[in-house]
């Protein structure tokens, strides 16, 4: 199942204006011509005047804040961390600083520091929803699972309007397992907070995606289909959009099209192992194995928490091609990586016809013979 997360989901942390302080009445000063640059995407512009703002105002730190954004759009990341610090040790109730450190640190899969600023934040305002809301995104990329529901469901108590909680907490309940395998009361409950989000927010981000897929695994392919090109016109460079809409190609039997949607999603983003591993099923189905298992072999690649279903799946194409001792390799290798280890893995495996063809190959029996703990 894939998570939303490897894609980098972060809230965006927005440039701050002066909002009517009358410090930066006096025009042009430095630090309104600065706001002004930055949001015509001069950065270099920008930068200089904001180094002449806190000349002038060294003690701001909404302007720190801002100047640490223009660093990180100049991809000067360490500078930037530095101003945002500066920006709460001088303003330290202003919380998109606060914000802006863990959404970084959460980016770079840094558990210790993503969770130290929303920490330090909620200790000095402990009924603030978006921090929970953060927090509780942070818990869930690590595996935190309860310590993650506990915060969504905080930061919905607060805020019962928080539509980016209820999307969140929608997103958490389905990846927590194996899509496929999900109740459907799991469903329907990740269903329930992706509409409330929507009714909220129509505008969020990965909203009309995210409810796509559970539509999708509910059945309701229509729905999940116009969701999905909703989806794709707000984002056309989103990945994940064409690679649920390849799942839903290939369960209305259009295999051209579904491979043709997962060529789309790994074009946005080549290192999606799920996209690697779904067009490799969808070839192996047409029976062009050469191409299945130059895709299976990527999967693996991209990804090692796929490498047990990649190496399954190359000893099927292997088994199609009548390439026992590399099918044997492959399935061995499936086992120690511990593909085997569910049970309907084994299921699957016993009645695949395409292994039916070894049945009396006695390196193969053995290897059965293991599986079945035999």
């Amino acid at each position: 199942m894939p998570h939303l997360s490897s894609l980098f989901r972060l809230l965006l942390f927005p440039l701050l204006l002066a909002g009517g302080s009358s410090m930066y009445a006096q025009a042009p000063s430095s630090c309104t011509q600065a706001i002004y640059f930055y949001q015509l995407g001069q950065f270099s512009q920008a930068l200089t005047l904001y180094d002449q703002c806190l000349m002038d105002h060294p003690t701001d730190g909404v302007m720190y804040y801002n100047r640490g954004k223009t660093w990180y759009e100049l991809e000067y990341i360490d500078k930037a961390l530095i101003d945002f610090e500066e920006a709460i040790r001088l303003t330290p109730s202003f919380v998109q600083s606060y914000y802006a450190l863990s959404e970084h640190f959460l980016s770079k899969k840094d558990e210790l520091n993503a969770l130290k600023w929303m920490n330090e934040l909620l200790m000095r305002y402990p009924d603030l929803a978006n921090a929970h809301n953060l927090r509780g995104w942070i818990y869930f990329n690590f595996n935190r699972t309860q310590l993650a529901f506990t915060d969504f469901d905080k930061a919905i108590i607060l805020d019962s309007l928080n539509a980016s909680a209820y999307n969140n907490r929608g997103s958490a309940r389905y990846q927590l397992q194996d899509i496929e395998s999900a109740s459907t009361s799991d469903l329907l409950l990740a269903r329930a907070d992706f509409m409330k989000a929507l009714k909220l927010d129509s505008t969020l981000a990965n909203l009309h995606r995210n409810l796509g897929f559970i539509e999708f695994s509910l059945g309701n392919y229509p729905t999940a289909d116009s969701l999905l090109n909703i989806a794709t016109k707000r984002n056309p460079t989103d990945a994940m959009v064409y690679y649920y809409h390849g799942l839903l190609y290939g369960r209305a039997n259009k295999p051209d099209a579904a491979i043709a949607a997962m060529d789309l999603a790994l074009k946005q983003y080549p290192n999606l192992g799920i996209a690697w591993l779904a067009k490799g099923q969808l070839q192996y189905d047409k029976r062009r194995y050469a191409d299945a298992l130059e895709s299976f072999n990527e999967a693996a690649k991209t990804e090692t928490t796929l490498e047990p279903a990649a190496a399954y799946q190359l000893a099927k194409t292997y088994a199609a091609q009548f390439e026992r001792e590399l099918m044997l390799e492959q399935l061995k290798l499936a086992d120690k990586l511990g593909y085997f280890t569910k049970l309907a893995s084994k299921q699957a495996f016993f009645s695949d016809p395409v292994f039916q063809n070894y049945s009396k190959w006695a390196p193969f029996k053995a290897f059965e013979k293991k599986i079945r703990g035999i």
